[in-house]
């Protein structure tokens, strides 16, 4: 009697939550990646990259979602949209795990501003 085994392929599925950071005036940032159609291009790009080359992994959306956090005390009412969340990182992930506002569910969240695009977990 012989024996087969079929090959099992696992794939890893990281959850994105996409928040984009709308102004004190209630604009969004420019750029192509700040709309739901432009990011999921992104997504679909990095997923055929990584079907290339990282077997397994694969980039999936749960949500966009615009916010609009208030600023700190003292500071600027477009602070968060403008904010250089690549220089502010530590600012920013700490931000998310006191306020309401800027929560984080279980997945990498991308939080897209009018600076450059910073992802936390």
């Amino acid at each position: 009697m012989a024996s087969s085994m079929a090959t099992a392929v696992g794939q890893i599925q990281v959850r994105l939550s996409v928040k984009i950071i709308k102004n004190a005036d209630g604009t969004r940032p420019g750029g192509s990646i700040t709309t739901a159609a432009g990011f999921h291009a992104e997504v679909i790009r990095g997923n055929q990259i990584l079907a290339e080359t990282w077997r397994g992994y694969q980039l999936i959306v749960v949500e966009y979602l615009d916010i609009q956090p208030s600023a700190p005390p003292g500071q600027a009412s477009d602070y968060w949209f403008n904010i250089n969340a690549r220089e502010n990182r530590a600012t920013i992930e700490f931000a998310a795990t006191i306020r309401s506002d800027f929560t984080f569910a279980k997945q990498l969240t991308v939080l897209a501003n009018n600076g450059p695009v910073t992802i936390g977990q």
